[in-house]
């Protein structure tokens, strides 16, 4: 038995292909074959189907920070906002409060047509087992997900050692699982020792997988690694053997161009964060230098790469002139390459063969949908996505709107009671 999607436009991303057919999915893949009475029917008939979205750098901790207590007076810097906001909230993360957050956070990704994410998380008071937390509300929403617990030495490197060792834990237990992946974490270079640098690098060996590192975030960062350790946080990173094609480099606003250099010399992927670095006033990360793959990540802000590409395009605009941009979709396509260096597999079409995961759309386009104008219809068109249906894996996770796997409405009710004690913490 599969799922089957009749009726409707289907849009491959990668590569773009634009058709009206019928798509089945079973066993985790689309097939080759159409549907039979066997299958869940889905009736598209004036919609449009699209593949699961990536997103490529995320922080599911933050599902219940909207609306938490911010610090009363202003925040001068990137540094600041870290002691007084993130860094609060991460300590103030128990086992509930983080489950609640993750659930809150991965909802609003797969309203959005996300269907895989890339978490880093930190919980310091909450550090063993956190990524199991995680794991399983993900796997009860319907998500695929790639894991590491962002190991650091700002509590001491106590911390930072039993940081990784929550990541090999996991990475080794969920072996075979064909919708969860892990990696080895680290915070950022500026609060990562040299043991603990070294004992990521050995982990990441050891497990086969690679590091998921914040890099040169704001300035600040950067000049205090630099003077720290006497060199650029990549070249550290480099030297020290964790770049590499299964490691990321989030942010990367910072870098020089022998950083730039390196990081492609190791093709190691970059993640660009576009609204969160607007949002904490780092600066611009210039994607078009990077010769290395670029990737696209929301940083926590939400789980919507559509909303993201817009910024990222638009953004782009303002840096490059009327002329030129960022081309957003190409971005877009490189968290599919990237899920596919994690999972195996092909990511982002509705072809046989590739994963199973689909986007259903409530939109009748005004006008014309082909492949030279799929790039309009997803950056220009209705704002937030109108996603009625989501499968991934093969699997009906939502339908009509409404989640099939969990009970929205009463886990809604539960991350406002959690948010509540959480932010009583912080007050």
């Amino acid at each position: 038995m599969g799922v089957a999607l009749c009726g409707g436009t289907v849009v491959d991303l990668n590569p773009v292909h634009v058709a009206m057919r019928d798509v089945v999915l079973e066993d985790g893949h689309v097939v080759d074959r159409a549907p039979n009475d066997d299958d869940e029917r889905v009736d598209c008939t004036g919609c449009v189907i699209w593949p699961g979205m990536v997103c490529a750098h995320t922080h599911l901790y933050s599902g219940l920070a909207r609306g938490m207590p911010l610090p009363k007076g202003p925040t001068r810097s990137f540094v600041e906002i870290l002691e007084q906001v993130w860094w609060k909230m991460d300590c103030a993360l128990d086992e509930e409060s983080l489950r609640m957050s993750v659930f809150a956070a991965s909802m609003e990704a797969l309203r959005a047509g996300t269907t895989t994410l890339f978490d880093h998380h930190e919980s310091p008071r909450f550090i063993d087992g956190s990524l199991d937390i995680i794991a399983d509300a993900l796997r009860q929403v319907g998500l695929r997900g790639v894991l590491c617990y962002g190991a650091t030495d700002r509590h001491g490197d106590t911390d930072g050692q039993r940081g990784i060792a929550e990541c090999k834990r996991f990475i080794e237990r969920i072996k075979g699982d064909r919708m969860l992946r892990g990696l080895v974490g680290l915070h950022a270079p500026f609060t990562v020792g040299p043991e603990t640098l070294a004992a990521a690098v050995d982990a990441m060996k050891a497990t086969s997988t690679g590091i998921h590192v914040h890099v040169a975030e704001a300035l600040s960062d950067e000049v205090h690694s630099a003077t720290k350790y006497n060199m650029p946080a990549v070249t550290r990173l480099s030297k020290a053997g964790a770049l590499g094609p299964l490691s990321l480099v989030a942010h990367a606003v910072h870098v020089d161009e022998a950083e730039i250099r390196e990081l492609a010399r190791t093709d190691t992927p970059v993640i660009h964060n576009v609204r969160s670095n607007l949002n904490n006033a780092v600066g611009y990360q210039q994607p078009k230098r990077f010769k290395s793959m670029v990737t696209l990540g929301t940083d926590g802000m939400d789980g919507d790469m559509i909303t993201e590409g817009r910024a990222v395009f638009h953004n782009g605009r303002r840096q490059y002139g009327p002329t030129d941009s960022v081309d957003a979709l190409a971005l877009l396509q490189n968290n599919f390459k990237l899920a596919e260096r994690h999972f195996g597999g092909k990511f982002g079409a509705l072809q046989p063969g590739y994963v199973g995961d689909a986007v259903v759309t409530a939109y009748d386009p005004p006008t014309p949908l082909t492949e030279n104008t799929v790039f309009g219809h997803m950056f220009f068109g209705p704002s937030p996505w109108p996603v009625r249906d989501v499968v991934v894996d093969a699997q009906v996770v939502m339908r009509g709107g409404r989640f099939t796997l969990v009970d929205e409405a009463a886990l809604k009710h539960r991350c406002r009671e959690t948010a509540q004690k959480m932010w009583n913490k912080l007050s």
